[in-house]
């Protein structure tokens, strides 16, 4: 019996790794390097970071060489205040996280109490320094505007350099996706961190609603191996709620006049 026992929970152990390791590729992350004005770093800064939508906050502290990193946050809009006694306190807003993303903020305090606050408006670099991912994000704007035929986010897929698309799967009506010249068998679907890849046909196993995309992914080569087996991963993020109410009415047109 304690044998069987140690086996089930050795098994859920390694469930709860695999699911933490496969939401990697479905959030981004910010990390930065937090100094003073002449460039020492600034250890055991406390650091918080705020999702501007929903309010939720993270808090980390800096390490012995600066350095903080906040991972696992979901795509949206953040803010990110560092305090430190005998600093001021300095906030960074306006800062957009897209799937996938390594932002790196760094932060320079200056002497000061803190009760004194500075406040930035920036935005996150377009360069991932922190990462060697090559890949494109295909935004909410893109899916609901850009004209598909059958409303199949997976045709946006080619707006991705090093992308082909090929002849519709028969059985699912899901095109094949070939990238860099890999077969389609090489490329994953993932939904929320969740595997969405249909093993039968190389194409995504469960299509989802355009009104339900936020925005996904597709990361051609060089990612980290938490991202799964493919050679080329498509990771999608569906919209999830904020501290409003709020509803969308929304009608897909589709005929020989448009």
């Amino acid at each position: 019996m304690k044998s069987k026992l140690s086996c089930i929970a050795l098994l859920t152990f390694s469930a709860l790794i695999l699911r933490a390791q496969l939401s990697f590729a479905q959030t981004a992350e910010i990390t930065g390097r937090i100094m003073d004005s002449s460039g020492a770093v600034i250890p055991d800064a406390a650091v918080t970071v705020i999702n501007v939508e929903t309010g939720i906050k993270r808090n980390t502290a800096s390490g012995g060489e600066g350095y903080y990193t906040v991972p696992l946050l979901q795509p949206a809009e953040y803010k990110v205040a560092v305090q430190k006694p005998g600093f001021k306190t300095l906030t960074r807003a306006n800062i957009k996280l897209v799937v996938g993303q390594v932002a790196r903020v760094d932060f320079t305090l200056e002497l000061g109490e803190l009760t004194q606050t500075v406040e930035v408006t920036t935005e996150a670099p377009l360069v991932d320094r922190d990462t060697s991912a090559v890949g494109q994000v295909i935004d909410s704007k893109r899916v609901l505007e850009l004209p598909l035929n059958g409303r199949n986010f997976v045709q946006l897929t080619a707006l991705t350099p090093g992308t082909l698309l090929g002849a519709e799967e028969g059985t699912s009506g899901q095109p094949h996706l070939y990238v860099n010249g890999n077969r389609t068998g090489d490329s994953g679907y993932q939904v929320d961190g969740a595997d969405n890849y249909n093993q039968n046909t190389g194409t995504v196993h469960t299509s989802l609603s355009l009104e339900a995309v936020q925005e996904f992914k597709v990361q051609s080569s060089t990612f980290s191996a938490d991202s799964g087996r493919q050679a080329a991963i498509v990771s999608v993020i569906t919209k999830s709620g904020t501290n409003q109410f709020r509803g969308n009415l929304f009608e897909f047109v589709r005929n020989k006049v448009f």
